[in-house]
């Protein structure tokens, strides 16, 4: 992929996979992971099940083109009803 397409590229979804799998090494090794970027320390939210929320599989992955704001997850009742994963939202800028 030519560097200027590369340069503002978001890769969203649910992965199903944790930090450890090859599929999130992939990815993380060469775009950052919203969760992880500098500008947002702090506790890790979990995102499945919507019930229980054991486990991060749902993920935000963008470009150095991108600076990570703020990122949340959803844990309102109505999100909790209508998945099994609950969303997971970022700012960028």
């Amino acid at each position: 992929m030519p560097q200027s397409q590369a340069a503002q590229m978001i890769v969203c979804g649910k992965f199903n996979a944790s930090r450890m799998s090859p599929v999130y090494c992939g990815l993380a090794c060469n775009i950052t992971d919203v969760k992880r970027a500098p500008r947002n320390p702090g506790q890790t939210r979990t995102t499945f099940s919507s019930r229980s929320s054991l486990l991060r599989i749902d993920r935000i992955f963008v470009t150095q083109y991108f600076q990570t704001l703020n990122v949340t997850v959803s844990k309102k009742h109505h999100t909790q009803l209508a998945t099994n994963h609950l969303p997971i939202f970022a700012a960028l800028e």
